[in-house]
């Protein structure tokens, strides 16, 4: 008999016996006392200073004289169930067979009430297990598109009241099985984002370049301004029409963390504008064409910007137990120790307190609220006779630069 076990889904212990001298102690004063701690240090570990990996942890492929490994180097982890998974030294798993989590039949790994595919990496050859180099033909699946998951396998077990010795009952045992497991990147996908704080936007947002204008393969062809005009209006009507969907875009992944700093939906007036500025460019003589470019190339800087602000921001307050109780995503096994960037890798999500998150997640919807407001003020002025040069900086955050003219600051 086995029985599901989330300690910090249980119902908290709120007092406990206070023993005196002599006294003969119950089952559940004992057991009281032991849950009441047990809680105190998993709610000390998850909800002040934070859950995921904390340290290495890299799961590392290799492959040599026909023996294939995947070695986890040593480091540590925190479930949102407040379990500490470690390895003190860098494990080497070799074989591999499928796993059947019939004992603690974990959800997570269970949608729909049915286990996905798993497949428990040994550090010894046991029955029924294979050699790593055969896993593509055992299994179907390239270790490539596959991820490595550290599972707790955590569950009471209960045994029977005979034994071989004697029929006295025993009592449950709690048992703690620390597995790694080769899982599908498919199978993986919704628990990842189940699991991430708000850095998850920085990997559903694509990163954003502008291009430039070239205009020496052409400069024969152009004689006239209605020549440069063209050349121009060629790239700003391609970045406009990434624009306009990336920016919208932007807004609707990140919306939880945006929506407090708009009354409504921008991307309507962001359209809007956009449309108006690239049938404007449709024209044959088109003035301020490099000021539009210009304004085009400021969008793309401002959405890269806010972007990479979005990266680091993994805080989670008070994170609910149901996250990633009983396991972390180690990621991809890397080819010869080299480890990239990976989005089926586990951050540590930190205490807002520790992370200083709040100051983060305001500088990120600042400079969102940037991009509105640069569309909304942008407007080329009619040409004066006066020639005015402003002083700026080249190459740095546009934050630091000078506000070009085309933008109204009365908008």
């Amino acid at each position: 008999m086995t029985e599901r076990v989330f300690k910090l889904s249980e119902e908290p212990v709120t007092s406990y016996t206070v023993f005196e001298r002599d006294q003969v102690l119950t089952s559940e004063q004992l057991n009281e006392i032991v849950a009441y701690l047990d809680r105190q240090h998993r709610l000390t570990r998850v909800k002040l200073f934070g859950v995921g990996i904390v340290c290495g942890l890299h799961p590392t492929y290799t492959k040599q004289r026909q023996k294939c490994c995947i070695t986890v180097t040593k480091g540590a982890a925190v479930t949102t169930d407040g379990d500490i998974l470690y390895y003190d030294t860098d494990t080497k798993f070799c074989h591999f067979k499928p796993f059947d989590d019939r004992y603690a039949k974990y959800f997570h790994l269970m949608p729909n009430k049915k286990q996905i595919p798993l497949y428990e990496l040994l550090t010894q050859e046991e029955a029924d297990s294979e050699s790593l180099c055969r896993f593509e033909e055992v299994t179907g699946k390239d270790t490539d598109d596959t991820a490595v998951l550290l599972y707790l396998e955590s569950y009471l077990f209960d045994p029977d009241i005979c034994t071989g010795s004697d029929c006295d009952n025993k009592g449950q045992e709690q048992r703690n099985n620390l597995r790694a497991l080769l899982v599908s990147k498919t199978d993986l996908k919704a628990l990842m984002e189940e699991a991430a704080g708000s850095e998850r936007y920085y990997f559903e947002l694509d990163d954003l370049s502008c291009r430039r204008v070239i205009l020496g393969s052409t400069a024969t062809a152009i004689k006239d301004y209605a020549g440069l005009s063209a050349a121009y209006g060629k790239v700003i009507r391609s970045q406009l029409n990434t624009l306009k969907k990336v920016l919208p875009e932007s807004y609707k992944v990140c919306e939880p963390l945006l929506k407090e700093v708009y009354r409504r939906d921008p991307t309507t007036v962001w359209k809007q504008k956009l449309d108006k500025i690239y049938n404007d460019v449709k024209k044959k003589e088109v003035t301020g064409i490099q000021y539009i470019y210009d304004f085009v190339k400021d969008l793309s800087a401002a959405y890269n910007e806010f972007r990479e602000a979005l990266f680091g921001n993994g805080a989670l307050c008070s994170p609910g137990v149901g996250l990633f109780p009983k396991h972390v995503i180690l990621g991809t096994p890397a080819a010869d120790g080299v480890w990239a960037e990976d989005a089926f890798r586990q951050g540590f999500h930190e205490s807002p307190v520790l992370n200083r998150d709040t100051e983060r997640i305001r500088k990120a919807q600042f400079l969102h609220m940037r991009i509105d407001r640069m569309i909304r003020s942008f407007k080329v002025p009619a040409p004066g006779k006066e020639i005015k040069v402003t002083p700026s900086s080249v190459g740095g955050p546009i934050g630091s630069q000078a506000i070009p003219y085309y933008y109204r600051i009365d908008a």
